[in-house]
């Protein structure tokens, strides 16, 4: 008995022990486990990583990456089903980075409906100082200066290559104000351990990409954060639109050096477009034209009303007679006119387009309402333009006629082929004193309205509003003045401008702030250089520099100490430089400005800082805005004397045989008010708006 009871004393003991290492093990269990995931963190955290690799203690990666994309279902819009063909379109991304700015991306496309596969791999390498760009359907190399700014980043240059299933800053950016994360689970991919966060359907859809408006769920690497997977759905949400996967990951391996250097291919054409200047020559601008040779026509503002001259010495023609017009533009041929018109003088009154023939006869009303910057193609007579929220791309005739919902802003390409647009989307209504939200996005589409293609998606909702500088003239960048805030008053005191590939990608930040003038903007025709006048806030009496630069590389300044310098225009062969020249004062305006605004001068340059000239003038007169001849040897330029209308003059290259061309041109038409010939001079803060009031058409290069 006494065994007995020894025996179950101590399996009791056991028993006991037992349970109070149960109960210890699951107290510390409970004192120990992982604290609980929140989804808002997650994303959080993963929108940082894909900004700054580095925090999370990675020096480089590699990683292939499987796009499979199908909007042809039910989830797709009328226009995607209309221009996507049946079937699914497959990609495969492969990406190197090396800490802090190197990288190569690759992209081939190997199963298309509409293309077909490509034959080679599109390639991107940068090497922290220069971008170079393989397009192997046209066997073409471009290459860059200067970093990629990065999504997420405003100003930032270099960092990650985000592309793919990665370059979803976007998406993850919208999370607060449009999704609402959770986490559904853990998985796998790639061999890498990962969150599963369910973003859901968005509450800010796109009008124009609605197959992109389904649920959305996203798989988040546990160490690093990167997205390793994404899966949209449609907006039934009965079949997957579009899977972007990482199928490999390394982190933090050696890479070679020469994965980040491009080496063209046989027999590539390579555009380098960083700046290189050629020697400047040592002969002056070129010698006056022959007596009696045309140098085309100008079509001008006076007292309301549009009229036309045939330089240098022809008679002037009054094309309309109701004096409530401004903003001319000339056709392509020369042979049409169009033109903003308002029904009368009242402040509500609509503003027409109208095309008019430059020789008074057929007459054309192809906007009623609120019409603003005409554009003319350059390689035919077809027009575009803004009516209230959209844009009408219309023959001069009238016919073919396209309109795209929602455009604030265009741009024909250099070629005519193409036409940039930005549209603005309202999300939701707007609440609590606040803005609605808004979406804003850049577009191309062909001229004549078909193969519309998204560039640039600045999200949803967009904390920048875009607004389009133009193109590149090798047509393979846009430009945008970016506008952080959607603020009408930091637009007038400058902002960044960017430039976008036009087949789709990443912002270029060319200068970090600049006046969003058309005018303080001059390609050279040839080689691909940039003039800009930088230079922030918004009087144009000091502050504001020239320089050139090339496509996204670094700038040259040109500015003199103590001057102020604007207007630039480049001379046909691109071998000088005309701008205006002025003392620079530290001032908002009144007396002071307005003793400045006397000084301009027109000068011209080579444009590696060589040979300035100040060309002659008249004491007291405000020159500016100096523009070329065709063949190089005369300039068109604006003047405005104190207590005197505005005036065009014409004169020679090197300053000799000035001479009047036009005079009493319309204030309004500069200032955007009605106001005494005395206060022509100021402008807005010291810019006036010249191309409202008048343009040059030229048999050899159209209209300037």
């Amino acid at each position: 008995m006494q065994t007995v009871a020894k025996r179950g004393w101590r399996h009791a003991g056991l028993a006991s022990l037992v349970a109070l290492a149960l109960l210890a093990g699951a107290a510390w269990l409970w004192t120990n486990q992982p604290a609980a995931v929140n989804a808002d963190e997650l994303v959080q955290q993963a929108q940082a990583a894909q900004t700054n690799a580095t925090a999370k203690g990675l020096h480089s990666f590699e990683l292939i990456e499987e796009e499979v994309t199908s909007l042809d279902g039910p989830g797709a819009s009328p226009a995607q089903r209309t221009q996507t063909l049946p079937g699914e379109t497959r990609s495969v991304r492969h990406t190197w980075f090396q800490a802090p700015n190197q990288w190569r991306h690759e992209v081939q496309v190997t199963q298309s409906p509409v293309h077909g596969p490509d034959a080679a791999p599109r390639v991107t390498v940068a090497d922290g100082q220069r971008i170079w760009t393989y397009e192997p359907r046209d066997n073409g190399v471009q290459v860059t200066a200067g970093q990629l700014r990065q999504p997420g980043q405003a100003d930032v240059k270099g960092g990650l290559p985000l592309y793919g299933a990665l370059d979803l800053g976007s998406v993850l950016d919208q999370t607060h104000g449009c999704y609402l994360p959770s986490l559904a689970g853990e998985d796998t991919v790639a061999g890498r351990p990962a969150y599963v966060v369910r973003l859901g359907a968005t509450s800010c859809p796109s009008a124009d990409a609605s197959g992109f408006n389904g649920p959305r769920t996203v798989w988040l690497d546990k160490q690093t954060l990167f997205i390793l997977r994404s899966v949209l759905r449609d907006t039934t949400d009965t079949r997957v639109a579009q899977t972007q996967e990482i199928t490999f990951i390394r982190y933090n391996s050696d890479l070679p050096a020469s994965l980040f250097t491009l080496v063209p291919p046989p027999g590539a054409r390579v555009l380098d477009s960083r700046l290189q200047l050629a020697a400047a020559p040592s002969s002056a601008p070129a010698a006056p034209p022959p007596a009696g040779g045309s140098l085309g026509r100008l079509a001008f503002v006076r007292d309301g009303d549009v009229w036309l001259k045939t330089l240098p010495d022809g008679p002037e023609h009054r094309l309309t007679t109701d004096q409530h017009n401004d903003d001319p533009r000339w056709s392509l041929s020369g042979t049409w006119i169009a033109f903003r018109h308002k029904a009368s003088s009242a402040p509500t009154a609509g503003e027409e387009v109208v095309v008019l023939a430059a020789d008074g006869g057929a007459r054309r009303t192809l906007a009623t309402s609120r019409g603003r910057d005409i554009a003319w193609s350059s390689s035919a007579d077809r027009l575009a333009f803004i009516e209230d929220d959209h844009a009408v791309v219309v023959d001069a005739g009238g016919s073919h006629r396209v309109e795209l919902p929602h455009t604030t802003s265009v741009a024909w390409s250099p070629d005519g082929g193409w036409l940039a647009y930005v549209k603005l989307e309202t999300l939701a209504p707007a609440s609590g004193g606040q803005p609605p939200p808004r979406r804003a996005s850049l577009w191309r589409v062909r001229s004549d309205g078909t193969d519309a293609q998204l560039v640039f998606d600045a999200g949803a909702p967009s904390s920048e509003f875009l607004v389009l500088a133009g193109w590149s003239p090798d047509s393979s960048h846009i430009l945008v003045w970016t506008d952080r805030g959607f603020s009408a008053s930091g637009m007038a005191d400058g902002v960044p401008l960017e430039a976008v590939p036009a087949a789709g990608g990443s912002l270029l930040t060319i200068v970090p702030k600049m006046l969003a003038y058309p005018d303080f903007l001059a390609w050279t025709p040839r080689n691909g250089h940039l003039a800009l006048v930088q230079g922030g806030r918004r009087p144009s009496w000091f502050g504001k520099r020239l320089a050139v630069t090339g496509l996204a590389g670094a700038l040259d300044g040109l500015a003199q100490a103590d001057a102020v310098e604007l207007f630039p225009a480049w001379s046909p062969d691109g071998q000088w430089l005309a701008y205006t020249t002025a003392p620079t004062v530290q001032t908002e305006g009144g007396n002071e400005a307005k003793a400045a605004s006397s000084q301009r001068r027109i000068a011209v340059m080579h444009p590696d800082d060589t040979d300035r000239r100040l060309l002659p003038s008249t004491p007291g007169a405000q020159d500016e805005r100096p523009r070329w001849s065709a063949d190089g040897r005369m300039l068109v330029f604006s003047r405005v004397l104190n207590g005197e209308w505005p005036q065009l003059w014409l004169m020679r290259a090197d300053g000799a045989d000035p001479r009047l061309v036009a005079d009493d041109l319309d204030v309004q038409a500069l200032t955007g008010a009605p106001a005494a010939a005395d206060a022509a001079w100021n402008g807005f803060y010291g810019h006036l708006r010249w191309d409202r009031a008048y343009d040059w058409w030229q048999p050899a290069s159209g209209a300037q």
